[in-house]
């Protein structure tokens, strides 16, 4: 994603175990240049994003690359075999939070689908 952004995203992994937080942008807003990253417990990451600017966050979890080097996660995978998600189509249902960020500093979030994952 190119550009200078001052807002950001913070998260952070208050669980025990590993969780691999998956952040797809929404439709007609910039891609992240990942959208999926490895956060052990305690730790937090801080995304900049762009001052007008739509997601969908999840976690993943119990994630491990397979014999065959295919990447899959036991909750929130989303089939592809690597670490990149196109969409918030995950294998199982899980809970996906929905952020839209406007440029005047408002924003929205929501929850939709599952609960598996506090969010």
């Amino acid at each position: 994603m190119g550009g200078v952004y001052s807002t950001s995203l913070n998260l952070a992994n208050e669980c025990t175990y590993t969780v691999w937080p998956a952040v797809v942008s929404g439709h007609g807003t910039p891609p992240l240049t990942t959208t999926i990253f490895m956060l052990e417990p305690g730790e937090s990451a801080s995304l900049l994003i762009p001052p007008s600017w739509s997601c969908q966050l999840w976690a993943l979890t119990l994630c491990s690359y397979g014999l065959t080097g295919r990447f899959n996660c036991l909750t929130g995978d989303c089939g592809t075999g690597s670490e990149e998600c196109p969409s918030a189509q995950t294998i199982p249902v899980v809970t996906v939070a929905e952020f839209d960020i406007s440029g005047d500093g408002g924003h929205q979030k929501s929850a939709r689908i599952g609960k598996v994952q506090p969010i």
